[in-house]
């Protein structure tokens, strides 16, 4: 695990879907077993590279577009045009995977996953608040994302909760972090930026100038050079603060 000087950090902002709160199972997982489940396996570096799209997409996902002359499924093409990546990674044709991914375009505009607080998050928020971080949330969502901290009762662990649709930018982007920073009150050399994305929320972060930290559930970011932790919990070692 890579680690920098964590002796400056007085502000933490995390990320919030795949970091605070997740969708179950993750979309790439859910892929991976729609496709064993009809006979083909994903190898393990077909897995990582599946896991790496499902964040490197939405560096620009207005590529995609959802169909404004479909009435009943605009979004269904917006899924096919994400599942295109799948033919590479996979490498089976055209004929085999097509008729696959048409059902497996609508199962994700459907999106009937449940979405659910990550482990350990409220205990490792209350010791942090104890500690004297000042804590925040700053999702790339376009709706106020208050309402979601606000269900899973975390609104009284955090002072700025913001979303890329009220900041009128996103990540990846320098400026989402310097306009949230700006409210915040906080410096970005003393700010660690908390997420899941190394696209989004990794280098969005440490171009910015904060300290970045990816949480990597899944093992699919190993061999990148930002600092990682497996669990959210570890988050409390890596900040030296005791055991994990």
């Amino acid at each position: 695990m890579l680690k920098q000087d964590n002796h400056h950090v007085k502000n933490i902002i995390f990320d919030l879907d795949g970091t605070l709160v997740h969708r179950v199972p993750h979309r790439a997982v859910y892929i991976q077993g729609f496709l064993a489940d009809r006979g083909i396996q994903m190898t393990k570096p077909q897995e990582i590279e599946a896991g790496h799209w499902s964040h490197q997409f939405w560096e620009n996902p207005t590529n995609y577009e959802p169909d404004e002359n479909d009435p009943v499924n605009p979004w269904f093409h917006f899924w096919l045009g994400y599942l295109e990546r799948y033919y590479e990674i996979l490498n089976l044709g055209w004929e085999t995977l097509e008729p696959l991914f048409n059902e497996l375009a609508l199962r994700l505009d459907e999106d009937q996953r449940d979405e659910t607080l990550g482990d350990d998050v409220e205990d490792v928020l209350s010791l942090l608040q104890n500690k004297g971080f000042r804590l925040g949330v700053l999702s790339n969502r376009y709706r106020p994302v208050r309402p979601v901290i606000d269900q899973f009762g975390l609104s009284a662990f955090f002072e700025a909760v913001f979303s890329a649709g009220e900041l009128d930018s996103e990540k990846p982007e320098r400026e989402i972090f310097i306009r949230y920073l700006d409210i915040f009150n906080g410096k970005p050399s003393e700010t660690l930026y908390v997420g899941d994305n190394y696209w989004l929320d990794g280098i969005g972060a440490q171009n910015a100038g904060l300290h970045p930290l990816l949480i990597d559930l899944y093992g699919w970011f190993e061999s990148f050079e930002i600092p990682i932790i497996t669990r959210f919990k570890d988050l409390i070692g890596y900040l030296n603060l005791g055991s994990s």
